[in-house]
């Protein structure tokens, strides 16, 4: 049986130990605390204290120094490049480029679907999670291509829309405004909340639309506080509240402070101190000190969570790492995710999995408890030694939007994703600029109600052009109706030339002229005909 295993895993070459290492550094690292609340007012209403954040120039604390170095230890090497290249002399050689760093892309569909499958076995059956490895550079172009026929998109906001915290560029804004025009659904569903305390640094969640212009923001639908509320915006590009999730019933409060107290009590222990807590009306968060290691931050999530399961409440407790390394690292869970505004909305929309594509940089929370025994032990073993160490923490908020929509087309742009998502792509690039490509390609196909309208626009001029031939054979009398129905034709046909301007497609396909179609099926039903009697004519030659 182990010797199964091991075939499996080696010979599935899923990831390398490379590929493991730059997940921990960039995939499954949490975002900063105010976004990755889920369900949360959370800490954009705290309004901490100037003391309780600590500034960008001040000094890290010790525990916190290996993260910092790891992520400027880039930022000194380009500086190294530079100097060298100011300091060549004139006319010499250029050094050679770097080798690029970073796992190997994926470039076949199939053998990116066997790994997968690989993978989310060993997840499911054996208890040891991995991320899977990003897809290259032809299987992302395909992937791009495929997107373009989906009819709805479900997108996360902070670093996939835009970075986190900010208004979303003009270019991005230009690419959702896109797909809105291309007929299709547009839905942004973010942890933020719908509203801030004033003087507060945080964006409400609506603030990072607001580079789409009011005109063009009718009809897109954006979630927010993790998936608790849903507004539509309006005509006048104002969100509408359509939808509001219960919040926790107040009498589980204390049960929640209990858990928490016991929790704090237990800070000690594991070298960290509480920061702040905060509760929202889906769940609770508590912020731990910055510096406190990342394995020390999973066991107090494992801790926290027992601790809310002795008082008979379910919920996962996940500890999570912020990008940043200045900022803390924090424990948080809510009794809702994003799974359940995608459910809500896909009911309103009549959304299914099929049409639809989900867009997300926090799609993978790694998980390392082997299950079956021996059995298990042994298959995390060969795991490792294919694939390297499970990271510590990650984020799966963007992960659960794909729970609701099973089988539906998931990209993920921030370098990592779960292998139990049935269509997961990790694509090759990272952040808004990677969604925005995919935006743009959606908004590039319009959607059937479009080409619907073009063809009965087409069919409305044709019976113009006979109604006005009608009229004009009826002489004078008819001159004033028959200048009616041509202006009417002229509407009709700069409808259709702004159709065509904006979907080239709607062009070519119009092209097709009636006798080109029946020219076409007469050489199909000819060739259909020809084979059988060629066939028979064989059978009588050699029956003779």
């Amino acid at each position: 049986m182990f010797s199964v295993i091991a075939a499996v895993l080696l010979s599935a070459g899923l990831a390398t130990p490379s590929l493991c290492a730059a997940a921990e550094v960039e995939g499954p690292a949490g975002r900063p605390l105010p976004e990755a609340s889920v369900g949360a007012p959370a800490v954009p209403q705290l309004d901490l204290p100037a003391a309780a954040v600590p500034s960008a120039g001040a000094p890290a604390a010790s525990a916190a120094e290996a993260p910092a170095q790891a992520v400027s230890a880039p930022a000194a090497a380009q500086t190294a490049s530079a100097e060298a290249f100011a300091s060549r002399q004139p006319g010499s050689a250029l050094p050679p480029p770097a080798a690029p760093s970073g796992p190997k892309g994926v470039d076949g569909r199939f053998s990116y679907a066997a790994r997968r499958r690989v993978l989310a076995v060993l997840a499911t059956a054996f208890g040891v999670n991995y991320s899977l490895a990003p897809a290259g550079a032809s299987l992302t172009r395909r992937l791009v291509q495929r997107a373009s026929s989906k009819q709805a998109v479900f997108s996360d906001i902070d670093d996939t829309l835009a970075k986190y915290n900010t208004v979303m560029t003009p270019e991005t804004a230009a690419a959702v405004a896109g797909v809105k025009k291309s007929g299709k659904l547009f839905v942004a569903i973010t942890d933020r909340s719908d509203k801030v305390k004033p003087g507060s640094s945080q964006m409400a969640a609506f603030d990072s639309l607001e580079s789409i212009p009011a005109a063009e923001r009718e009809g897109l639908l954006i979630a927010t506080n993790g998936g608790g509320k849903i507004y539509e915006y309006q005509a006048d590009g104002s969100p509408k509240l359509i939808y509001e999730e219960p919040g926790l019933p107040e009498s589980m409060r204390p049960a929640i402070d209990e858990a928490a107290a016991a929790v704090k009590a237990r800070l000690p222990e594991f070298g960290t101190a509480l920061k702040n807590e905060f509760h929202s009306p889906y769940g609770y968060g508590m912020i731990l000190r910055e510096g406190t290691p990342e394995s020390a931050v999973k066991a107090l999530a494992a801790a926290f969570q027992a601790e809310l399961r002795k008082r008979g409440m379910d919920f996962e407790v996940e500890g999570r790492m912020a990008k940043d390394p200045t900022l803390p690292p924090y424990l948080t869970f809510s009794k809702l995710d994003k799974s359940v505004a995608v459910k809500r909305i896909a009911q309103l929309k009549g959304v299914s999995a099929r049409r639809a594509v989900i867009l997300g940089d926090s799609m993978y929370a790694p998980k390392d408890e082997p299950r079956l025994g021996a059995l298990g032990r042994a298959a995390a073993a060969l795991a490792r030694r294919a694939f390297g160490p499970v990271p510590l923490t990650g984020n799966a908020t963007d992960r659960n939007m794909e729970r609701a929509l099973r089988g539906a087309l998931t990209l993920s742009v921030g370098g990592t994703a779960d292998s139990r998502m049935r269509r997961a792509f990790v694509l090759d690039a990272k952040g808004p600029a990677a969604t925005r490509r995919v935006l743009e390609a959606v908004g590039s196909r319009p959607a059937p109600a479009i080409a619907e309208e073009h063809s009965r626009r087409l069919r409305f001029i044709e019976r113009l052009d006979g109604m006005i031939w009608q009229e004009e054979a009826a002489g004078k009398a008819h001159a004033e109706l028959a200048a009616s129905l041509r202006g009417e034709r002229e509407y009709q046909r700069s409808r259709i030339q702004k159709l065509e301007e904006s979907f080239p497609q709607l062009a070519r396909r119009a092209g097709d002229s009636p006798l080109k179609t029946l020219l076409w099926c007469l050489l199909c039903v000819g060739l259909a005909a020809f084979v059988p009697a060629l066939l028979w004519v064989r059978l009588v030659i050699l029956g003779q």
